[in-house]
């Protein structure tokens, strides 16, 4: 899809019960569909906060979304990958917590999170944020005639990472594109235009938790093969938010820029940060107790 055609697009109206992930079933999936040495080497399950994540590396996880588009499974996989805050609103709100346990591939996303799975005494192989691992997929997988949607940001934002997807990713095609601006009035068109396209991989960025709400309840109304949640990428690639250097992204600080930029986005996070490893380190300290607790009555028993 040209420039020309993504405003083509712009100008135009859209025409148009989730089951929980096997853990142990997705790491055989990944060691028959991936590199053998690289999924034993990289993939496990672990829990934060009751969250069920996936620890793989970059690559690994590259190549285990590459094997999802290979198959056409009767429902869209759905990725989410996971910051402080979500694991902090999954903490108090039972029902998003069930949301993410439902996704098929969960992972941990910014430096908060790997603090927290270190206190756990876990050390994660990889920050696994959607802005960098998306397009690390769009490249690893050009030419193979595969389409993707974007779902999601402003009408602006989201012509704007149109156009520059079109030449940042030529081997992909740019089946089309929606704000994420949804509504009773304008719902359904967007599903019947995503289903048009029938895209190999859709992306949803409406920021969390709006967007793994939405995947969720809209998961078995969608024809693709790939359904992954982005966060604020389109904002990112339209040059709305600041975003660091690759390695600052890829180590877990990606949101530096902007919180030189944004002040109270710092405060923001750090009192995110803050709460996540409180109830890290609370949980920890109840989970001795209890133990210390059952020892003594087992001894005196």
């Amino acid at each position: 899809m040209s420039v020309d055609q993504v405003d083509e697009l712009v100008s135009k109206e859209p025409s148009a019960s989730v089951k929980s992930i096997d853990w142990p079933a997705a790491e055989v999936a990944i060691d028959e569909e991936v590199n053998q040495s690289q999924a034993q080497a990289s993939s496990q399950a672990y829990e934060i906060l009751g969250v069920r994540l996936l620890d793989v590396t970059f690559d690994g996880a590259v190549a285990l979304l590459e094997s999802l588009l290979i198959d056409e499974p009767g429902e869209p996989m759905t990725l989410y990958s996971v910051n402080s805050q979500a694991l902090n609103l999954a903490a108090r709100d039972l029902d998003f917590r069930r949301v993410l346990n439902e996704g098929d591939y969960v992972f941990a996303e910014g430096a908060a999170v790997r603090w927290a799975a270190r206190l756990q005494g876990k050390r994660l192989r990889a920050n696994l944020n959607g802005e960098e691992l998306i397009p690390a997929l769009l490249h690893a997988t050009a030419d193979q005639g595969y389409r993707y949607y974007m779902l999601g940001g402003s009408p602006e934002s989201v012509r704007r990472t149109a156009q520059l997807a079109t030449q940042m990713f030529p081997g992909w095609e740019l089946a089309g594109f929606h704000h994420g601006y949804l509504h009773a009035g304008n719902r359904a068109a967007a599903l019947r235009d995503i289903n048009r396209h029938r895209p190999h991989l859709l992306l949803v960025g409406m920021g969390s938790p709006v967007q793994e709400r939405w995947i969720h309840d809209h998961r078995d109304l969608l024809d693709t093969r790939v359904c992954a949640a982005v966060g604020t990428m389109f904002g990112y690639r339209a040059g709305e938010k600041p975003c660091g250097d690759t390695w600052i992204r890829r180590a877990g600080y990606g949101s530096l820029p902007a919180f030189v930029q944004q002040p109270e986005k710092l405060r923001r996070q750090i009192a995110s940060n803050s709460a996540l490893l409180s109830r890290i380190a609370w949980a920890h300290c109840v989970a001795k107790c209890r133990r210390r607790f059952s020892r003594r009555g087992h001894s005196r028993g």
